[in-house]
């Protein structure tokens, strides 16, 4: 249950006792990867060690996941701190991190926020024996953790299996009427999405993004605008994370000129595809001149057209 950054940032784990409350900021993957980073139970459990008097803990959330062992870990010290617990998540909570939610006395979701949770996943290379050997430590694990959901929630274990079988995705109002949460925040998620989702397999569209550094790379405007189905124009948006504001306003100013140049884009789609692209380009400063050309004329007339004719009919 191991997932990875897309870029090269600094963990985000911070520790700060303030008022009585000690407050954890969870804002990355859970277990040390290769290199070493990535939160542990050992930095959780030196942050309340060191905290001193706290009345309460807060544990604000935005994490893919990671090692679910850690995960597991992580819960029962918040568990075993005999203090309040209140979880808040800020942004994802998905795999092993929503183990870790489950950890709160009180779990608010903040609006635009993911829960998800997921049977044990695990790499393994040998014979058909060590396959076999490592599907049961799998069903063994994923019941364990299933323990944990059916604590917090009241559901029946059997109900839980099947909830991760299907790696099942909840949105805040959704995870408070299947009890994975108590409430939904009235303030939007700040945290936007920067995890590498792709090892999961019903990732929600809005988080498909192509996020990645491409600095160097040439893009054209249908880069810009098409996220998730490229059919569905409501789940278009700016795929891209760039190392400065200045390049993504390169690539921006490159994509506008060439726009008419652009060969993905359907002649259907065009409209809507500017549009699109000139108020990715207003939202990072750029003054755009939109000019009208005759396919968006004509597409946006025969829109007219068709509801002149519709009206009639009535």
């Amino acid at each position: 249950m191991k997932t990875f950054r897309k870029d090269k940032t600094a963990i985000a784990f911070s520790a700060k006792a303030d008022g009585g409350a000690l407050t954890l900021e969870i804002y990355d993957a859970i277990g040390a990867d290769f290199f070493g980073d990535g939160i542990t139970a050992t930095s959780v459990s030196s942050a309340i060690a060191q905290a001193g008097k706290f009345a309460s803990i807060t544990v604000r959330l935005n994490s893919p996941g990671g090692d679910l062992f850690e995960g597991v870990a992580i819960y029962n010290l918040l568990r075993a701190a005999g203090k309040p617990v209140n979880v808040v998540v800020d942004g994802l909570a998905a795999s092993a991190a929503s183990l870790i939610a489950c950890a709160g006395d009180t779990i608010t979701m903040g609006l635009g926020t993911q829960y998800m949770l997921h049977e044990a996943l695990a790499m393994t290379a040998g014979y058909a024996s060590d396959m076999r050997k490592m599907a049961d430590t799998l069903d063994s694990v994923s019941s364990s953790a299933a323990d944990i959901y059916v604590a917090k929630t009241g559901l029946a274990k059997d109900k839980v299996l099947a909830l991760m079988a299907a790696e099942t995705w909840y949105g805040p109002e959704d995870a408070v009427a299947n009890g994975f949460a108590t409430s939904v925040s009235a303030s939007k998620a700040t945290v936007t999405n920067s995890f590498d989702l792709s090892v999961f397999k019903n990732t929600p569209i809005e988080l498909q993004t192509k996020t990645k550094e491409v600095d160097g790379e040439h893009l054209d405007a249908s880069d810009f605008i098409y996220a998730g189905d490229k059919n569905d124009t409501s789940t278009w948006s700016l795929p891209w994370h760039f190392s400065t504001e200045a390049k993504t306003v390169s690539h921006l100013r490159d994509a506008l000129a060439r726009f008419d140049q652009d060969e993905i884009i359907p002649a259907a789609d065009r409209p809507r595809a500017h549009g699109k692209l000139v108020r990715i380009a207003k939202e990072h400063g750029i003054d755009v001149e939109v000019k009208s050309n005759e396919a968006d004329d004509n597409f946006l007339i025969d829109i007219l057209r068709k509801r002149v004719e519709v009206e009639k009919r009535r």
